[in-house]
């Protein structure tokens, strides 16, 4: 119906999309009836081989979200424990599967501002596009006061050099920080 009314793409979000039994599936139909497909995921799901080359060819896009660097960080920030252990695995296979179809986003706060750097040149590592940086937003149920995790302007203001210098290295990759 939707592609009958003019949807051109459809779009996969919110939580962990790649932890649906049928998301495989999904995207196969969406293939089927000529639609684009795009997906955010954190990569959980690419550290099986099987999975991301079953679903790799059927994504026209991903956006790789990344807010941390390192177990512990990887740990608050997924509630996996082994993520950070993982990711080497998922991030090689979401780069031969994917193949340079990639935008990135991080969230940046007080808890990985200090490794942004190392977090933009994993993020790079993946040939994006785009690098979208935001903000945390309150949702119902989110752990904590996400709020309080933001910088403030003046904290940003006074990160102003590093992330020109940051927006001068994406360029340089063809990637566009936004």
């Amino acid at each position: 119906r939707a592609r009958s009314a003019g949807v051109d793409v459809v779009q996969f979000m919110g939580g962990e999309a790649t932890f649906h039994p049928r998301f495989a599936d999904a995207l196969a139909l969406a293939r089927e009836l000529g639609l684009g497909t795009y997906v955010i995921t954190n990569l959980l799901r690419w550290q099986q081989r099987s999975f991301a080359e079953r679903v790799g060819p059927l994504l026209d896009e991903v956006m790789i979200s990344l807010h941390a660097w390192g177990p512990e960080a990887g740990y608050a920030v997924t509630g996996v424990r082994s993520w950070w252990e993982s990711f080497g695995e998922a991030a090689g296979n979401a780069r031969e599967t994917l193949q340079g179809r990639v935008r990135c986003s991080t969230v940046l706060t007080r808890h990985n501002e200090a490794d942004l750097e190392r977090i933009g040149e994993l993020q790079l590592s993946f040939g994006p596009s785009a690098w979208v940086m935001g903000s945390a937003v309150p949702v119902a149920g989110t752990r904590g006061d996400v709020v309080s995790e933001n910088l403030t302007l003046t904290e940003l203001r006074a990160m102003q050099p590093r992330l020109l210098a940051l927006s001068r290295r994406c360029a340089a990759a063809g990637c566009r920080l936004v």
